[in-house]
């Protein structure tokens, strides 16, 4: 089965900050086939930004990628506890910035005849996350790590 891994980065603040997104698929092979990052500017959205809403923007970016290559069973992997269980069911979507984002997400699971998500830890997702940092501003990385301290 094919493997999507995925994350999102709001910076340099969370809430409010711009968006990074970045995704990968590896095929049943472990062979990486396809990566993408994107940056989207705070300005490009008329509602608040959130981490939650980067990770949604980031596995719905994928989802729409797979179905597009004919993919019907996928396997995806990600680090928001939040984004895996609401996607998997276990958890209501229940209300916040994220809400219209996973809401959108979730009509794409239906594309696929087969779809299981997981939620692994942040040290085992490090080349989706460097992709949702990949072509985020420089100076704006900088400064998220000036609210970090």
């Amino acid at each position: 089965m094919m493997k999507l891994y995925f994350d999102g980065a709001c910076v340099p603040k969370n809430p409010g900050g711009d968006i990074g997104i970045g995704f990968w698929v590896e095929d049943e092979n472990g062979k990486q086939i396809y990566s993408y990052s994107k940056f989207i500017p705070r300005s490009s959205f008329s509602t608040e930004t959130s981490n939650n809403v980067a990770e949604y923007l980031a596995l719905k970016q994928g989802l729409e990628y797979c179905s597009s290559k004919g993919i019907t069973e996928l396997e995806v992997f990600g680090d928001s506890k939040l984004v895996i269980e609401q996607m998997s069911g276990n958890w209501r979507i229940k209300k916040g910035i994220y809400l219209p984002y996973a809401e959108q997400t979730k009509a794409w699971i239906g594309e696929y005849t087969k779809i299981q998500f997981n939620w692994i830890r942040r040290e085992k997702n490090t080349i989706a996350d460097d992709l949702s940092k990949r072509d985020i501003p420089t100076e704006l990385l900088n400064e998220m790590e000036m609210y970090k301290k």
